[in-house]
């Protein structure tokens, strides 16, 4: 997989997004509304903006627009809320890291650099150097990987850590708009939306 470009920053304080989908229903003549979860675990999305500067800098976010043929491909996004603090990252709760088959152990985070972590699969807490063993950075694209992590079929792996987010994700629009500013400055901004498989 590709990942997202990563020289140049967006600007600080860029708006992101956790969203669950509930069906609900009409009110019925007593009143009663019902609901049902639609899906398990929240999809990420990010508003990325980014500032005014000379154009030449957004040359490869251009290329890698074009490679991606808008929507259409997939990528690794990394989170770059706190990509340069200490730690690194910020805290996540719960990521959801996949369903266990009953036969895989090797499993890529959906995190890099990541601190203060915890596993869980099926809601119990896993020992790293007991249950599992952890690599930084040895996953697709830079990301944080386990292994030896076992489990029963249908039991769902989460994670909680401090790090940089990793999703695959799609980018939300098929269009990427460059404002022009002053002469030989520029403008942009992007939606990436989290794309899970499975």
């Amino acid at each position: 997989m590709t990942a997202f470009p990563e020289d140049i920053y967006p600007i600080d304080g860029y708006q992101h997004t956790e969203e669950f989908k509930t069906v609900v229903s009409d009110g019925y003549f007593n009143g009663k509304i019902y609901t049902r979860r639609a899906r398990a675990f929240n999809l990420f999305a990010v508003a990325l903006r980014y500032q005014a500067q000379p154009i030449a800098n957004f040359n490869s976010l251009l290329d890698f627009f074009e490679s991606m043929k808008g929507r259409d491909g997939q990528f690794t996004f990394f989170d770059f809320v706190g990509w340069s603090s200490s730690p690194v990252g910020r805290y996540w709760s719960k990521l959801y890291v996949g369903t266990h088959d009953g036969s895989t152990t090797t499993w890529d985070l959906p995190i890099k650099s990541s601190s203060s972590r915890t596993l869980y699969v099926n809601g119990v807490a896993k020992t790293s150097g007991v249950d599992y063993t952890f690599s930084a950075g040895t996953g697709i694209d830079g990301r944080d990987r386990v292994t030896g992590l076992s489990g029963t079929n249908g039991h769902i792996i989460e994670l909680t850590a401090t790090g940089r987010r990793a999703i695959n994700a799609s980018l939300g629009e098929d269009k990427l708009v460059l404002v022009n500013e002053d002469p030989g400055l520029a403008s942009t901004g992007l939606l990436i939306v989290e794309r899970r498989t499975t």
